[in-house]
């Protein structure tokens, strides 16, 4: 789940729900046993999605705070490409 702004208050940050999503997933994750990359986190947590739409220059997301842009994604593509890419070393480092 990446991060998803909306009011909170009458203030624009993430909503109230992703983190019990993040942890739903988490733990989903942890019980399946395989590997979590929390795109949340690798956005930079709490308001990220309003930054990444008010201080990025170029923006990374669209107006409406829950769609990241052709930017953006290619952003989070590398992030993800960076995880996958350390966990096959840290395999290749520890086999057998």
């Amino acid at each position: 789940m990446a991060d998803k702004g909306g009011k909170v208050d009458g203030e624009l940050t993430t909503e109230t729900c992703i983190p019990y999503i993040l942890d739903a997933q988490r733990r989903a994750a942890a019980h399946c046993e395989v590997a979590f990359f929390s795109l949340y986190d690798a956005m930079g947590g709490e308001g990220s999605m309003v930054r990444w739409v008010k201080e990025e220059k170029p923006a990374l997301a669209n107006l409406d705070y829950t769609h990241v842009n052709g930017i953006g994604a290619a952003k989070l593509a590398g992030f993800i490409q960076k995880f996958l890419l350390d966990g096959y070393q840290q395999y290749l480092e520890n086999k057998p």
